[in-house]
């Protein structure tokens, strides 16, 4: 079908993918709604995440970012959920640091949670916005971290697609694509246009993945073909 990459794939499949010359552009297997913010759970994410670096890095995988993710508030000030994820993420990038891997930060959507066996968003999550976000990459200050921008998530959250693109900027290591409000492909039936989105997207000097990351209305195979046309037509308006 022409696509370069598979992401969100489980470290057994890992070895596989890269073995039959696919990149895997995201990977990452920790918890979403514990993150780095509780304090009996975000060790654990810790040690899963190091695992993920240890993984990317021992096969050589440069196309590979390794997912984060802030976690819940669990009852926390935003001041406090922020210096936590600074202080244990802040680790985990010189730990990312010391075996050349990039780490990625992804804001969520709490407007909504699962749909059926769809998930939508998190409830209660801490890092919903790019700002929150981005404050805790440039506290950090890593050159192996940055920002995961799903245009679903962002979208949903905030709006100002385009206006949050430009804001983050350089700081996008990695992109994903998905149809407002429900998650589908971002054809004509959701609320996206995909030609200016990736022309703001371009004009920051991204060069990573484009990555679908949707449910699809149809045949999976159909769909993907007719969004990979959608994806090449808008990279190049």
């Amino acid at each position: 079908m022409g696509f370069d990459s598979i992401e969100a794939v489980a470290p057994e499949q890992l070895e596989v993918v890269l073995k039959h010359g696919l990149a895997t552009a995201m990977f990452g297997t920790m918890d979403l709604w514990s993150g780095f913010i509780a304090d009996e759970l975000a060790a654990e994410n810790e040690r899963i995440v190091r695992g993920n670096i240890e993984l990317i890095a021992k096969h050589q995988s440069k196309d590979t970012v390794v997912f984060l993710a802030t976690g819940t508030m669990n009852g926390l000030g935003a001041q406090e959920c922020h210096k936590r994820c600074v202080d244990r993420i802040g680790g985990l990038a010189q730990f990312a640091e010391a075996h050349d891997v990039v780490l990625g930060l992804e804001p969520l959507t709490d407007r909504y949670a699962m749909k059926g066996d769809r998930l939508l968003g998190v409830k209660d999550f801490y890092g919903t916005t790019i700002d929150r976000c981005l404050r805790i990459v440039n506290e950090i200050g890593s050159p192996k971290l940055g920002l995961v921008f799903d245009a679903y998530q962002v979208g949903t959250q905030e709006g100002d697609v385009i206006a949050n693109i430009r804001r983050a900027g350089k700081h996008i290591v990695h992109f994903q694509i998905g149809g407002i409000p429900e998650r589908r492909q971002p054809d004509a039936s959701q609320e996206m246009n995909l030609a200016p989105v990736l022309k703001a997207l371009r004009e920051t000097g991204y060069s990573g993945f484009v990555a679908h990351e949707y449910y699809p209305d149809g045949s999976p195979r159909d769909v993907l073909h007719q969004m990979k046309q959608a994806v090449d037509l808008g990279w190049q308006s």
